[in-house]
């Protein structure tokens, strides 16, 4: 699931995008584009429209098939098990959805004051392990693939 909605951001940034300030990291436009509330709606939107498609999707017949002696009806929907078994279950979705988009702001404001961090570790590590591969022989095992 967290894949799906890190790709349902991902999708909402393919909009056409505002001249870009080469001084400005990458993340720190997405923390602002992330805690702007048009933003958070766009992005909220999709996601509850492509749940809103999953949920209508209809399980009745799939249940059939596995159980012919199955009870569900034909056309029956994940919504209709969902709301049979939480009638505030839409409701409570699309408000549990929306406040997860502020929450994605918050947390891209927090990564992009980690990245330079990050960034000096990667840079002292890629410098480290150059260290150790010019210090490290690696033993040619070519000949021992016959025996």
């Amino acid at each position: 699931m967290r894949y799906f909605v890190l790709g349902l951001v991902a999708l909402a940034f393919t909009a056409p995008v505002q001249a870009r300030d080469h001084d400005r990291a990458p993340e720190a436009e997405i923390a602002e584009k992330m805690n702007d509330p048009v933003m958070q709606d766009r992005v909220a939107g999709a996601m509850l429209g492509v749940m809103g498609a999953v949920l209508d999707m209809r399980i009745g017949e799939i249940e059939r098939a596995i159980d012919p002696s199955s009870p569900t009806p034909r056309d029956e929907t994940l919504r209709d098990r969902a709301e049979r078994d939480d009638p505030y279950f839409e409701e409570r979705m699309v408000g549990r959805t929306r406040a997860m988009t502020g929450t994605m702001g918050a947390m891209a404001t927090q990564m992009a004051v980690m990245m330079p961090e990050f960034r000096r570790m990667m840079a002292e590590m890629a410098g480290r392990m150059a260290d150790i591969g010019s210090t490290v022989s690696i033993p040619d095992y070519e000949d021992d693939w016959d025996d």
